[in-house]
């Protein structure tokens, strides 16, 4: 059970979580509910000191969790989804600028891990292509074994399992496409443009992409949801989210969309293989039967059109991009890791700490605690391995308090020092 302490920086009203003003529980309420359950902080006069992560034998990170990518999973479907003017619209505000934060520290975090392997590729534009187009043989994650096994092995419910996980963490290719090509210059503005086309159907509606992948989500009787979903596939698409909708990511979404369409034919291959050996119509496996065609050719035109051009015009560009692609690379490797367990093994366990999830909040309904609290609870249920030492300082990130005094016993991420 985590221990979890937090004490008011001086000058700001004393709330504590307790004491915090009722108000709504939604999916959204999630500012902080990735961080508390790997961190509190202790604040010693105006000092704020973040504790640091014990973990047996996994690396310690703040955002690679459950409750934080399940957090920021809710908060992108809600701001991207198509809404209307509200009255309170200042406090969705804020709560986007926290979000936001949290958000670039995890994307900084994936920057980091990939760091050292992105500065060392090519800046010059022939070997920069020549290096990207290695990555499909010897990128992270390239020929995992789970592919065969779904194409030669795999039964019905390991097949809709893993599905159900790939569905659900899918950002939608041609939403990314859309909001990465914003003020591109010509060249890949045009290529973004033609890929997203083909993405659209050429303006047909049975040729969309999107449709045919929720058709086969209704073929397969699957409930892709968040609160079903591994965080690996949550951190993919959270990850490919992050860098589409935020411009000083922008160079990194055009390597991370580049390499997709340069890998996903041959698992798109495996999946379909594996959807005609179980009894599939061709009309069924026609998302993937079109991916491992179609996919050879968009890589083509991306690197030719889209790529090339952009390092001609400024060589630090294959840099980020190659940032993108890896950590693109990076979060399928950690899917492919965890989907490799038995599928209906891990079905189960899902289910299970579903199962308590909605028991704890059914009590915590019943007794009104409070919003901060709850998200403390929460978190704690999909962590109950890690422990907290509250004495010791910081590994990496440091922990604030906001300054705002309405979010007093909000913590929000700060700059590391």
């Amino acid at each position: 059970m985590h221990r979890i302490a937090v004490k008011p920086i001086t000058g700001c009203t004393p709330t504590g979580a307790a004491s915090m003003p009722h108000r709504p529980v939604n999916t959204t309420s999630v500012i902080t509910r990735g961080l508390a359950a790997r961190t509190a902080a202790q604040v010693r006069g105006d000092e704020a000191v973040a504790t640091r992560i014990i973990d047996a034998g996994i690396p310690a990170s703040q955002f690679l969790t459950d409750s934080f990518q399940r957090g920021l999973a809710h908060w992108n479907r809600e701001r991207l989804e198509p809404g209307f003017p509200v009255a309170d619209w200042q406090r969705t505000l804020d709560r986007d600028v926290r979000m936001q934060r949290l958000e670039g520290g995890f994307l900084e975090e994936l920057r980091e891990e990939v760091a050292e392997e992105a500065a060392a590729a090519p800046t010059d534009v022939e070997g920069f292509i020549a290096w990207f187009e290695e990555l499909k043989a010897s990128g992270p994650g390239q020929h995992d074994a789970l592919f065969p096994w779904l194409a030669e092995q795999a039964n019905l419910d390991q097949l809709r399992w893993f599905f159900e996980q790939e569905a659900a963490g899918e950002a939608g290719f041609d939403d990314l496409v859309a909001m990465t090509q914003v003020k591109l210059p010509t060249l890949p503005k045009l290529e973004l443009a033609r890929n997203y086309w083909d993405e659209m159907g050429r303006g047909n509606a049975k040729g969309m992409h999107g449709p045919m992948l929720n058709a086969l989500v209704e073929t397969l009787a699957v409930n892709p949801v968040i609160e079903n979903t591994l965080w690996q596939s949550l951190a993919l698409a959270n990850a490919m989210t992050a860098m589409a909708t935020n411009r000083r990511y922008a160079w990194q979404s055009v390597g991370a969309l580049g390499v997709i369409e340069l890998t996903a034919p041959d698992r798109s291959a495996a999946t379909a293989k594996g959807l005609r050996r179980l009894g599939f119509s061709d009309k069924e496996r026609r998302y993937f039967d079109l991916h491992a065609v179609l996919d050879i050719k968009h890589s083509e035109d991306w690197n030719r059109e889209a790529i090339r051009p952009a390092v001609e015009e400024d060589p630090r560009r294959a840099t980020a991009m190659a940032e993108g692609a890896l950590i693109r690379l990076k979060c399928g490797e950690r899917c492919f890791e965890a989907y490799r367990a038995p599928a209906h093994q891990c079905g189960r366990h899902q289910r299970q700490a579903v199962g308590v999830a909605a028991q704890v909040r059914r009590r915590i309904r019943r007794f009104q605690i409070t919003p901060a609290l709850m998200r403390t609870l929460r978190s704690g249920l999909y962590e109950h391995q890690r422990r907290i030492d509250v004495n010791r300082d910081p590994a990496a990130l440091r922990l604030a308090e906001a300054e705002d005094r309405r979010a007093c016993d909000e913590l929000v991420l700060d700059d590391p020092e």
